[in-house]
């Protein structure tokens, strides 16, 4: 009865740890960003959309693909701290060229917002990586959880239980620790606290410099 109920156990947590990766939450946060705020020609919109899913987390997704495909990670989560680094530093740099594209095409302010938090979590979770390992399917879903909440209110807590279903499924599969789900989960929400308090006061320097680079690109 226990081995059966762990191999349960086992399969409903990578079930849940497969659907919930990063890219899927990115996707879905900024599709739900762009319909709600996004205005002006169709075409405008499906660019913005296109550059946002692919920017989060798509391109960054297919990068891990590949390296796994050459055996160059030893699983699709890269389970190992040293084989992090790269794909962490590599997705700073795709986030920052989102950023930069959609600054570009001014697409609506909450939407560029979230892109610059998913460049500066990233980069945070890069340096962190270099001394410790915490979760990033946490961080990458408490970040736009704390982000939709901040937006739409008490409407968004309805996300609150896949925090714990997801925090659970890492440590059931072993791919970390409860200390790294806890810190993966509170750096997310921290970081887009903390940038979202400098946002409101900047924001329009931010905004403006960031056009400025992308026109001279």
């Amino acid at each position: 009865m226990t081995d059966a109920w762990t191999s349960f156990s086992q399969q409903v947590a990578k079930g849940i740890s497969l659907a919930m990766i990063p890219p899927t939450v990115s996707t879905c946060t900024f599709t739900l960003l762009i319909i709600t705020f996004e205005e002006g020609s169709q075409l405008r919109t499906s660019l913005c959309w296109i550059i946002s899913i692919l920017c989060s987390g798509i391109l960054q997704m297919l990068y891990v693909l590949y390296l796994r495909s050459h055996k160059r990670v030893s699983a699709y989560d890269v389970p190992k701290r040293s084989q992090r680094t790269t794909p962490y530093f590599l997705s700073v740099g795709i986030s920052l060229c989102g950023l930069l594209l959609l600054v570009n095409i001014q697409a609506s302010t909450q939407v560029v917002v979230l892109m610059s938090c998913y460049v500066v979590n990233t980069l945070f979770l890069a340096l962190i990586n270099l001394k410790y390992k915490v979760s990033a399917h946490l961080m990458g879903l408490t970040g736009p959880g704390t982000y939709l909440y901040l937006i739409f209110g008490s409407v968004s807590l309805v996300l609150l239980p896949l925090v714990f279903l997801v925090g659970w499924s890492r440590i059931v599969l072993r791919a970390h620790t409860l200390k790294e789900v806890l810190a993966g989960a509170g750096l997310g929400i921290i970081l887009v606290l903390l940038q979202l308090e400098l946002f409101r006061a900047y924001g329009i320097v931010v905004v403006a410099t960031l056009h400025t680079v992308a026109t001279l690109h």
